[in-house]
């Protein structure tokens, strides 16, 4: 299990709000994952401007291929912050 500021955040929300309400959470920060945004290239430019376009392909795949709810037991902070990068800027967001 990775030992994360990501992962502790998550615990605490499930603990204090049910793990049920993920979905509307992400729906209301717009954060859909079969949205056409949330694997675009535009995005991984904005986040990864020094990055080519075949990490662009590894990274898309690994998040169509894979669940941040997966993730976020095993990846480091880094890791998680590459490939989640706007799931890890909610789970950083003082309002969660």
């Amino acid at each position: 299990m990775s030992d994360s500021k990501y992962l502790d955040a998550y615990l605490k929300f499930n603990e204090e709000h049910g793990q049920n309400q993920w979905p509307s959470k992400l729906r209301s920060m717009g954060i859909e994952k079969y949205d056409p945004m949330y694997v675009s290239s535009h995005l991984f430019v904005i986040f990864f401007p020094e990055k080519t376009h075949e990490d662009y392909i590894a990274w898309r795949h690994h998040r169509l291929q894979n669940g941040w709810q997966d993730d976020i037991y095993w990846m480091s902070e880094a890791d998680f912050k590459y490939h989640w990068p706007m799931l890890a800027g909610l789970l950083d967001w003082k309002g969660i």
